[in-house]
């Protein structure tokens, strides 16, 4: 008799309990003003896109980085590189940037999420967290400000173009769960041509943003020969996994591998092979998460 294999590849809820979202390719909240005018008000220009009202919400994946706490080994965190901040340019955006001689850069005010979690903000290559923000904390006004104006552009300088985006920056977090960050616009500059050491421009109104923590795990491959199955999947860095397999959807599920002493991340598989009684018509599998 033949074998009919078929795959469930499904992630338990007592693993993480958290939603899951198709990684999205590179995400820029664009940075500008209502108007150039002299002390117009900045403005995420499609932050209604991104606000945690419109049902959005950023995946921080779970994954192994290297940083100087850890070595070349590196560490596991839930973390992104995909959302970043930019500050339109006057001279292709004249609708909506910020005026020329303004130098946008982003605070972050509030950080709401489970308890005991931290939100941080790791600089482009940088080794350690830049800024860290725990949950329902007070955060010092001198460690939360994000620099969005690309200043070696001339972004800041009297009559500069406010452009700048500054890509392999992340945010990152260090427990698993849903997190609501609220950010907020100001005009650093000192160029306000009515006013000495005064900004261009004033504070935009708060935007937050839904960070939402995930893995990306997934079966990729099943490959039957006779009655031997090969199985490869992703298991994102997890060793608190098993493979299951069952007869039948609604009945009970069987650990057939797992947990697993070492866990593969990013583009690595994890492959295993499985024999099968003939005589079964048919085999589901999934991989199920353990309480860690």
């Amino acid at each position: 008799m033949k074998t009919l294999v078929k795959s469930c590849c499904l992630l338990g809820a007592v693993l993480l309990g958290l939603n899951a979202e198709t990684l999205r390719a590179q995400s820029f909240v664009t940075c500008g003003a209502v108007s150039t005018n002299v002390g117009a008000q900045l403005k995420f220009v499609n932050g209604a896109g991104y606000a945690s009202s419109s049902g959005y919400f950023h995946p921080l994946t779970f994954q192994r980085f290297t940083n100087h706490f850890t070595g070349a080994g590196g560490s596991f965190r839930y973390c992104s590189t995909n959302l970043l901040f930019q500050a339109l340019s006057v001279k292709t955006n004249p609708a909506t940037a910020a005026a020329f001689g303004a130098y946008l850069g982003c605070k972050i005010l509030s950080v709401a999420g489970p308890a005991g979690g931290v939100f941080s903000f790791w600089e482009s290559s940088a080794g350690w967290p830049t800024y860290q923000f725990p949950v329902g904390g007070v955060y010092d006004p001198a460690r939360s400000m994000i620099e969005v104006g690309n200043i070696e552009a001339g972004a800041g300088t009297p009559g500069g173009d406010t452009f700048g985006s500054i890509p392999g920056r992340r945010f990152s977090v260090d427990k698993a769960g849903e997190y609501l960050v609220t950010f907020q616009l100001y005009d650093l500059s000192k160029n306000n041509p009515t006013s000495t050491n005064a900004p261009v421009q004033i504070a935009s109104d708060p935007l937050t943003i839904k960070f939402a923590t995930t893995v990306d795990l997934a079966t990729t491959r099943f490959v039957k020969t006779n009655n031997v199955v090969t199985m490869a999947f992703k298991q994102s860095g997890l060793t608190n996994l098993y493979v299951e397999a069952a007869t039948d959807l609604a009945g009970s599920w069987t650990p057939v591998a797992g947990p697993f002493t070492n866990a593969p991340v990013g583009t690595n598989l994890t492959t295993m092979t499985f024999t099968n009684d003939p005589a079964v018509a048919n085999i589901f599998y999934r991989l199920h998460g353990a309480t860690p």
